[in-house]
């Protein structure tokens, strides 16, 4: 039988707060290299950049969206 007490909760709550901002941190940097530093060093074309970021926000969109919700949706 285990019990959590104050020191456990923080740092399981410390935790997830890096988990989540590592992941929505994750998620900018991806996307701004991709929508931004590709095309401007001239490593894609636009409508690659397109199908690239549209790609890419499908995978993490819910993920991202869950984690806005879980921090942000707290009364």
């Amino acid at each position: 039988m285990s019990t959590t007490g104050p020191d456990q909760t923080r740092g399981i709550d410390r935790t997830r707060n890096i988990l989540a901002m590592v992941t929505v941190i994750g998620f900018i940097s991806i996307t701004a290299i991709l929508a931004i530093l590709f095309p401007a060093v001239g490593l894609a074309k636009t409508d690659d950049m397109i199908r690239y970021v549209k790609d890419l926000s499908s995978i993490y969109s819910g993920l991202v969206g869950l984690i806005i919700g879980y921090y942000f949706g707290k009364p």
